[in-house]
C-alpha cells in the first residue's frame, strides 16, 4: 500500500523476510511454476515425433522442475491426476 516506501519488489521481500519469510517462499514457488510451464512448452516445441499427447510433455516438465520439492503424497496425487 505504501508506494513510496516499497518502490521495488525487493523492498517488499526484504521487509517480509524480516517478518515471516512468506514472500520469499511465494516467489520461489512462482519461479518453479514458471519453469514448469517453460519446460512444458519447450517439450512441445522440440517434439521430434510431433505427438499430440500433452500428458507426456507435462509429466516430463514436472519431473524436471517440481518433483524434487514435493513429498510422496503430492507426487502420488500428480501421477493420478
Amino acid at each position: 500500500m505504501d508506494k513510496i516506501k516499497y518502490v521495488y519488489l525487493e523492498d517488499m521481500i526484504i521487509l517480509n523476510v524480516k517478518v515471516n519469510n512468506f514472500a520469499a517462499d511465494a516467489l520461489l514457488w512462482l519461479k518453479r511454476g514458471l519453469q514448469l510451464i517453460c519446460i512444458f512448452f519447450e517439450n512441445i516445441f522440440y517434439d521430434a515425433q510431433a505427438t499430440e499427447v500433452l500428458k507426456t510433455h507435462l509429466q516430463n516438465a514436472y519431473e524436471r522442475t517440481l518433483k524434487p520439492y514435493h513429498g510422496f503424497i503430492v507426487q502420488s496425487t500428480i501421477k493420478v491426476g
